[in-house]
């Protein structure tokens, strides 16, 4: 798959079909996860559901999210459903939503980042340039 298209689906996934989630709930309940600070609530659950989907259905790619997990692989996408679910939980509305394509052996660097704050509705998205 080309990093262009990657991208796009990945906007695709984190802006349009989580975002809707991450803005048309509230905070709910949390739970206590691994380190102190650290939760997990049904919006979290429910945006990593969403961005999984789209991106299995529209790649045939394994995901492997924060909260449920997943396969890895060669290729695989790496999803974090809610960037900041303390801020989410207190009401500040810097909240990201990652969608990345992970590679092995790429490195540091995945060859494709999107990083939206749905609440303040800003973006960010990057692709690695192809090698010569």
């Amino acid at each position: 798959m080309d990093l262009e298209r990657a991208r796009g689906l990945a906007r695709e996934a984190t802006e349009r079909r989580s975002g809707e989630v991450v803005r048309s709930r509230g905070p709910g309940v949390a739970e206590a996860k691994g380190l102190p600070g650290d939760w997990v609530t049904e919006v979290d659950l429910a945006s990593e559901r969403a961005i999984s989907a789209f991106l299995r259905e529209e790649t045939g790619i394994t995901v492997r999210g924060e909260e449920e997990g997943g396969a890895g692989g060669a290729v695989h996408w790496l999803v974090d459903p809610l960037d900041g679910t303390t801020n989410f939980l207190h009401g500040f509305p810097v909240v990201g939503l990652r969608g990345v394509w992970a590679e092995a052996g790429a490195g540091a660097t995945p060859p494709c980042l999107v990083t939206p704050l749905p609440l303040k509705r800003l973006r960010r998205a990057s692709a690695r340039p192809a090698p010569a």
